[in-house]
């Protein structure tokens, strides 16, 4: 028995929940720079594969040296997670943002509409995914004194300071600290804040001067809201007592389930 099955799919809404994933809370009109592919898959099928994301090692770039404090010295693997970071940072390395998205085809066909949402962009930042003890601080350290000059070149009065904002634990803020003033004396001004109330011995010439700011992680969420308050005050110029602004209630991106909004990809392109 001959016979024929004519589909009709519209990949809108896989599309749209697709490209969802990438320019959600983004801004910018990124949605300009999203390209969508999509195809129709028989359950039979293998599952479409992407190509791993790899990020190279450093093993065949070229060494980048920051001098430190004498007898201290950058080791030769150190020397090419720097040169690495710097690429990084300089918006030289491009990686390919993917969303996926499939939406079954109604009835009991076993088809699904795959969509496929991609960004090719320059990240900026990432983490040195190195062993405990392999020289992670002193790295970075060094990425600090590399950017130096040009920080202090560009910080200006009264919101653009030159300094490097560390964040940690509460216990390695002094740690920190002694690791700079033992790698090198380029950075002498380094302000250690402790807690909200440390925050009171401070102006803000004196952070807009700084080269490293260090303070522990949960400094947003100081007891009864020291923190916010001192930065509504000072936002407001007031020297009254005011009540913080809310926190949200989560400090990062959440998946999200579905969209909201209308939003049109501008071409579509099959695939086999």
């Amino acid at each position: 028995m001959e016979g024929s099955l004519t589909v009709n799919c519209y990949p809108e809404v896989a599309a749209h929940h697709a490209a969802f994933g990438l320019i959600e809370g983004r801004g910018g009109a990124i949605e300009r720079e999203v390209s969508v592919e999509f195809r129709l898959l028989s359950s039979i099928q293998d599952d479409p594969v992407l190509g791993r994301f790899q990020l190279h090692s450093c093993s065949d770039l070229p060494e980048t040296n920051i001098p430190l404090k004498s007898p201290h010295e950058l080791y030769e693997r150190q020397k090419k997670a720097v040169t690495k970071m710097l690429s990084v940072e300089n918006g030289k390395n491009r990686f390919d943002e993917i969303e996926m998205s499939e939406e079954a085809m109604p009835g009991s066909t076993g088809w699904s509409l795959i969509a496929k949402a991609s960004r090719n962009t320059s990240l900026r930042g990432g983490v040195i995914a190195d062993a405990i003890g392999a020289g992670k601080t002193v790295i970075s350290i060094a990425l600090m004194l590399q950017g130096l000059e040009a920080a202090r070149r560009a910080r200006s009065s009264p919101r653009k300071s030159s300094a490097t904002l560390v964040v940690v634990p509460p216990s390695l803020i002094k740690q920190w600290s002694d690791e700079i003033k033992k790698f090198t004396s380029a950075m002498p001004n380094v302000i250690c804040v402790y807690d909200a109330n440390a925050l009171q011995k401070y102006t803000v010439k004196d952070f807009i001067e700084s080269d490293v700011v260090i303070c522990p992680v949960d400094l947003l969420e100081a007891k009864k809201g020291q923190y916010m308050r001192c930065l509504a005050q000072a936002a407001t110029g007031s020297s009254k007592e005011m009540e913080a602004p809310s926190l949200p209630s989560e400090t990062g991106q959440i998946e999200k389930n579905g969209a909201s909004g209308v939003w049109i990809p501008r071409k579509f392109v099959r695939f086999q």
